[in-house]
């Protein structure tokens, strides 16, 4: 199935607007939902759709055209939802990720990954109330807000990079 994505996520890249539209379709039809109470058959099947989305992200510099560029991004959602229920390093790629197109010089690109990073954060269990009061959920949200705060951290860094005078007036 995970070659199902990664074919579906070609065409994101490379088609037309119609070919992008129902490759669309296609991709919300067949992507599992991740939650935190899945099985364990569930977690490999979703863990491996996970990996194959993350595998086309270093190719994004090779799509060529911004509308697939925008709907690489728009395809993010699924990624970012998912991301903070499993490993902390998919977390961590998606914040490099993210941040290195919140620096491109299109506007439509920079805008569009802004409104998608909010998936990120919005996946995320920041407080004890999102959870039960065992240990494990616990650790998890203490895990949430560290890739939280890893994440404000940059923003900052980037905000503070870019920052010039003429911006205080």
């Amino acid at each position: 199935m995970s070659e199902q994505i990664k074919k579906l996520l070609e065409i994101i890249k490379h088609g037309s607007k119609e070919e992008i539209s129902e490759a669309k379709k296609e991709f919300e039809k067949i992507w599992p939902r991740c939650r935190v109470n899945s099985t364990p058959e569930e977690f490999m099947e979703q863990d491996e759709y996970i990996q194959a989305f993350l595998s086309e992200l270093s190719a994004f510099d090779d799509i060529k055209e911004e509308k697939n560029k925008l709907a690489f991004i728009d395809m993010l959602k699924h990624l970012l939802r998912a991301a903070p229920l499993r490993e902390a390093e998919y977390s961590h790629l998606m914040i490099d990720f993210i941040l290195t197109l919140i620096q491109n010089p299109s506007g439509n690109i920079r805008n569009a990954v802004a409104r998608k990073s909010f998936e990120l954060v919005a996946g995320l269990k920041l407080k004890e109330e999102d959870y039960s009061r065992t240990k494990n959920d616990k650790e998890t949200v203490e895990k949430h807000r560290e890739i939280f705060g890893e994440f404000v951290d940059k923003i900052y860094a980037l905000m503070w990079r870019y920052d010039e005078p003429r911006f205080h007036k």
